[in-house]
């Protein structure tokens, strides 16, 4: 857990987040056998977000699972929303313009003068030409789509994609020997 801002009341808040320690001890076994000594495992989305932690506008993190996507909504740096939605790949486009609208309702009519202005898509289940087009259809204008050397990621031409060091397939096999 970390302390992000004071409510509309003055009152403390913080952002926490939990798993199983079942789950934590299948990371530590397989950091184990590469021999890697890991000091603090975050979840995915956690990790994931802190990539658009710099930055005054508000910010949309989609990152794709297998059952869904979650989503996390920063407001000055800081998760605001934080939303998981299980539906079928087939429903994913609907599922992200209902998000974009319930943004819409909740954060646009206070005047505030904050916009939805950056989006960081992880995974390749999210087409950021289809992502691009849900927005325009949402907010009348397109966002900006992030792409990894926008938060800092310089991956080199032909190696890996963005994809794959940020979202890597949870169907890899960890425990074959390399050949």
């Amino acid at each position: 857990r970390y302390p992000v801002a004071h409510d509309r009341e003055g009152k403390l808040r913080f952002f926490a987040t939990a798993v199983k320690l079942s789950v934590i001890d299948e990371y530590e076994t397989i950091f184990e056998q590469f021999g890697w000594k890991a000091g603090l495992i975050l979840p995915r989305v956690v990790a994931e977000s802190k990539w658009l932690a710099a930055g005054a506008t508000d910010s949309l993190l989609i990152s794709s699972q297998h059952d869904g996507f979650t989503a996390v909504l920063l407001r000055g740096g800081e998760p605001n929303v934080v939303r998981t939605v299980s539906c079928a790949p087939n429903e994913i486009d609907d599922e992200i313009y209902r998000l974009l609208m319930f943004y819409n309702d909740r954060f646009t009519s206070g005047g505030e003068g904050k916009m939805l202005d950056r989006l960081l898509l992880v995974g390749r289940g999210l087409v950021p030409e289809r992502i691009r087009s849900i927005s325009t259809e949402a907010f009348e204008r397109a966002l900006t789509i992030l792409r990894s050397d926008d938060v800092g990621l310089n991956l080199p031409v032909g190696a890996l994609s963005f994809d794959d060091l940020a979202a890597p397939d949870l169907e890899v096999q960890y425990h074959k020997e390399p050949s």
